[in-house]
């Protein structure tokens, strides 16, 4: 004999309970005096994150510490460039690398003071790959102006990281380093 469930009413359902979770997460810690930031996912466009990097930059003037928990194949660099931003309001970082931390979550992992990485994850670099629509002459502009601001973005977080050989393929594909080759590395 089959039972009967009662039928479900509408108020027995969380408004949000079908909505997805944030790739990007921000918490505070009081008890170890910091701010959390955790990136799990890819990166997406600013917009969906501005209450996120709202609350981590109010964070910032209450905390002089930040931990950061990377696990993500990167994303928007826009969206890299506003946590970037943030991130050096805060006096100490602290970066975790998990799984894959590949494009702008590498980036965003060389800029901890501390960098961790964990057993088994594996860390991706490239030059700037984007897409546009319009006039051959604006992808041009486009193009060397990118060039441009990625070349210095690219020095400065992996100048020092990266070798010599694996820049080199970066410039026209993806340089792979596994969590063995970055525990070798200087800083």
């Amino acid at each position: 004999m089959r039972r009967l469930l009662p039928k479900p009413q509408a108020n027995d359902y969380e408004a949000n309970s079908f909505a997805k979770t944030k790739n990007i997460q921000v918490s505070e810690d009081s008890e170890r005096g910091l701010a959390i930031l955790k990136i799990y996912g890819l990166i997406d466009e600013p917009e969906e994150y501005i209450e996120e990097l709202s609350k981590l930059d109010l964070l910032s003037k209450k905390f002089d510490v930040l931990e950061i928990t990377l696990n993500s194949p990167g994303g928007n660099l826009n969206t890299t460039v506003d946590i970037t931003s943030i991130i050096n309001k805060f006096n100490y970082i602290v970066t975790i690398g998990k799984g894959e931390v590949a494009s702008a979550a590498f980036m965003l992992w060389t800029m901890g003071d501390i960098r961790v990485v964990t057993s088994y994850s594996m860390y991706m670099a490239h030059r700037e790959s984007y897409g546009m629509y319009g006039k051959t002459s604006e992808h041009r502009d486009a193009a060397v102006t990118f060039g441009k601001v990625y070349e210095e973005m690219f020095e400065q977080c992996f100048g020092d990281l990266l070798t010599d050989k694996e820049k080199n393929i970066a410039e026209r594909s993806e340089t792979w380093i596994s969590y063995k080759d970055l525990l070798d590395r200087p800083g």
